[in-house]
């Protein structure tokens, strides 16, 4: 059904969907090679779709994730194609999966600092903008008022603040290796 969508309807307004179902499908049937193809072929011929955000995501999963087929030499430029496709995700703000884009970057940039200390700040850099954008979408989407805000705000912050701190003192421990 969705082979036919694809290719019989290719001008019409359901081909985004089809292409996003069939790499999912095709993914979740153990074929990811495959699912990157419909992926790639959603994100260049549909740019506004709402799948796009999912469709780089995705990838940028499959990129992020080494699998048992994965060589050792390719982790660390699979690593540098997921914080390329993450960022390119960040253009959707208004998607749903914007604050996970942020966090990804935040944990890609912290793999590869591995190789490069100064990408530490970089996923430090992301990690404050994720706490940054839930404490905005909590003041916003559940119309806090500013009292029971001044209530929470000290909560949201020591948390975000022991989030960091945390990636600090692994930075510290991997340095020290």
């Amino acid at each position: 059904l969705y082979d036919r969508v694809i290719n019989e309807f290719a001008s019409g307004e359901m081909v985004d969907d089809a292409l996003y179902m069939k790499a999912y499908l095709v993914n979740e049937s153990g074929q990811a090679e495959r699912s990157k193809d419909y992926l790639n072929e959603l994100i260049d011929k549909y740019p506004d779709s709402r799948y796009t955000p999912h469709a780089l995501l995705s990838l940028a999963e499959y990129y992020f994730m080494p699998n048992s087929n994965t060589k050792p030499d390719d982790v660390l430029e699979n690593l540098k194609r997921s914080v390329i496709l993450y960022k390119r995700a960040l253009k959707y703000t208004d998607s749903y999966r914007y604050d996970e884009a942020l966090y990804r970057l935040g944990w890609a940039n912290f793999k590869l600092a591995g190789t490069d200390t100064k990408l530490y700040g970089e996923a430090i850099y992301y990690f404050l903008r994720v706490i940054d954008d839930i404490d905005k979408e909590v003041k916003k989407e559940q119309q806090i008022t500013f009292k029971d805000y001044d209530e929470l705000y000290p909560i949201t912050t020591i948390a975000g603040l022991s989030f960091i701190l945390i990636f600090i003192f692994l930075r510290y421990l991997i340095l020290r290796i």
